[in-house]
């Protein structure tokens, strides 16, 4: 049998956020019954820089025309997680190079280095049960 789910629109009184990071949603089932499903948000999310942003020295200015991240200057890189006390540490890598490891909370790192040119920016989140996640996005650096 297969079970086709349409999330609805979100509105306040239909999510509900628990203390480990579960985020439920309301959705529709193909016979319009309400039903309850669980998305995950265990991970690791750059939350800083956003993907498509310029940055000015730690700053964000607006979006960029050319759909790329692009950082001018020092940037402080934040890595947001889900589910904090059972996180052992968090890696920061800059073209596959590890140059920063974090054990606390908040998770984050100053890249000052000058340079121009284009990076991968990636980060890993390592949990206690042994799980590791990751995220990693492209970014220009100038400065």
């Amino acid at each position: 049998m297969i079970l086709k789910i349409i999330l609805k629109k979100i509105k306040s009184d239909k999510r509900h956020v628990s203390k480990n990071g579960n985020i439920w949603f309301a959705c529709n089932y193909l016979n319009n019954k309400e039903k309850n499903v669980m998305i995950n948000l265990n991970s690791s999310i750059i939350d800083k820089p956003k993907e498509n942003y310029l940055y000015v020295f730690n700053k964000k200015i607006k979006n960029t025309l050319f759909e790329k991240t692009l950082i001018i200057g020092k940037i402080k890189i934040i890595a947001k997680t889900f589910d904090e006390k059972n996180v052992t540490k968090v890696e920061f890598y800059i073209n596959n190079i590890k140059i920063h490891e974090d054990n606390n909370k908040p998770y984050d790192m100053i890249w000052n280095t000058r340079s121009f040119s284009k990076y991968n920016l990636k980060i890993k989140t390592y949990y206690n049960d042994g799980k590791i996640l990751k995220d990693e996005m492209q970014v220009y650096k100038i400065l």
